[in-house]
């Protein structure tokens, strides 16, 4: 079961997802709360991984997903007809790395119903 918890910030009001004992923010999320830029919270959760603070493997699929998901929504990824991911120029490389976005990333399936929208997506939020 998964609550919400809103959290204050300098600029307002952050909605979290609250699972168990555990608390799930975006890095962007991160940034607004703490009042850092997103690439500063990405160096740091690659330095958690690395200095064997948190396991990657236990974390980062939850990481991984909430990533492409926000650089889709905000335009920074696409994918092409035949699933294989697409990056646009303003992913910039530390972002892209913290995020495990790689060029090589494709998606397994793609409903057909899903290729109209993709398609919209790549000719209209896309930032190529």
């Amino acid at each position: 079961m998964s609550d919400v918890a809103i959290y204050e910030s300098a600029s307002g009001q952050i909605a979290v997802t609250v699972e168990h004992d555990s608390v799930w923010l975006r890095q962007e999320q991160l940034a607004e709360l703490f009042g850092r830029d997103r690439t500063v919270i990405g160096r740091h959760i690659r330095n958690v991984f690395a200095e064997g603070e948190l396991e990657r493997e236990s974390n980062v699929q939850n990481l991984h997903i909430a990533g492409l998901d926000l650089a889709f929504d905000q335009g920074l990824i696409s994918f092409d007809d035949h699933g294989q991911i697409l990056l646009g120029e303003d992913l910039d490389p530390d972002s892209a790395r913290a995020l495990n976005i790689t060029p090589d990333l494709r998606l397994r399936q793609i409903d057909p119903r899903h290729r109209g929208y993709l398609a919209w997506h790549r000719d209209n939020l896309f930032r190529k």
